[in-house]
């Protein structure tokens, strides 16, 4: 699993309760603690009531003049590498599909108790400690727009991690720094043993009943094939749902991307199952 700002906490929320589909965690440039968080100021304004309506009608318009001054705002804040091709395509995916309402919902229920935080800490220290969860943090250099150090240091004085490492980069590593944020991903994920539990098989048939795939392991049918991918500038929390079989025969030539695509897929052949994959690494 890998986790991005604002949503850490999220991210973890979900390892903890669930922690047989998760392998290893890497934090990158994220909140991990939210006991007490202020949002920065460009996310402040997210959480007023009407002002909220038009800095995200600013942030998503389609208006050629204000998006691209909105664009400049991006760059400026968030990331030295993005299109303005690409911002305007996660404008999209971001105003329609009931994203406004998401990400709305995400800014008014950031819980920043006391109790909370208490929660997740504890719960974080059960998964490297008892879970045997490798955790590694993956930082930028220039973020202006989170408190990312104070996030960093609080992590390396409070929890033993794997590994830490910091990228020349903008709020947005996996916008500006791609290649290098998926090389450290893949290392990491190889050094993971794979041994899912019996627990973690029987919620993956408990999954595919659920979502309606079929699966002829006799005549090696899969009738749904699952794959998520989420990559944009409301990153949150990534997760692979894939199941083996059926592979693509050819993968476009993407560099690190296809050695990823190559990896997944092998660890999905070496485990010797033939039920669907879900996995969170």
């Amino acid at each position: 699993m890998s986790v991005f700002p604002p949503k850490g906490p999220i991210g973890l929320e979900f390892a903890i309760n669930h922690p047989d589909y998760v392998r290893s965690i890497t934090f990158a440039n994220s909140l991990i603690n939210p006991e007490g968080h202020t949002p920065p100021a460009s996310m402040a304004l997210f959480k007023m009531d009407y002002i909220k309506h038009l800095a995200f009608w600013f942030s998503s318009s389609t208006w050629p003049v204000v998006s691209h001054l909105s664009y400049l705002l991006f760059r400026l804040q968030a990331s030295n590498s993005i299109s303005y091709q690409d911002y305007m395509a996660h404008s999209f995916l971001l105003k329609y599909n009931r994203g406004k309402h998401s990400f709305f919902k995400i800014m008014d229920s950031f819980d920043t108790s006391a109790t909370h935080g208490e929660f997740l800490m504890k719960g974080l220290k059960d998964l490297i400690d008892e879970k045997n969860v490798s955790v590694q943090a993956v930082w930028v250099t220039d973020d202006v727009m989170t408190r990312s150090e104070e996030h960093k240091a609080y992590l390396a004085s409070h929890f033993a991690l794997k590994h830490i490492d910091t990228l020349p980069s903008k709020h947005f590593i996996q916008e500006d720094q791609p290649e290098e944020f998926s090389r450290r991903i893949i290392s990491f994920v190889q050094e993971q043993p794979l041994t899912p539990s019996k627990v973690h098989h029987k919620k993956q048939r408990e999954f595919a009943a659920q979502n309606n795939v079929h699966h002829d392991h006799g005549g090696h049918q899969h009738h749904q094939h699952h794959h998520h991918d989420h990559h944009g500038h409301d990153h949150g929390v990534h997760f692979s749902i894939t199941n083996r079989q059926s592979a693509p025969q050819r993968a476009p030539k993407l560099g690190v991307s296809d050695e990823l695509l190559s990896f997944v897929h092998s660890v999905d052949h070496d485990d010797g199952h033939n039920h669907g994959s879900k996995q969170a690494s």
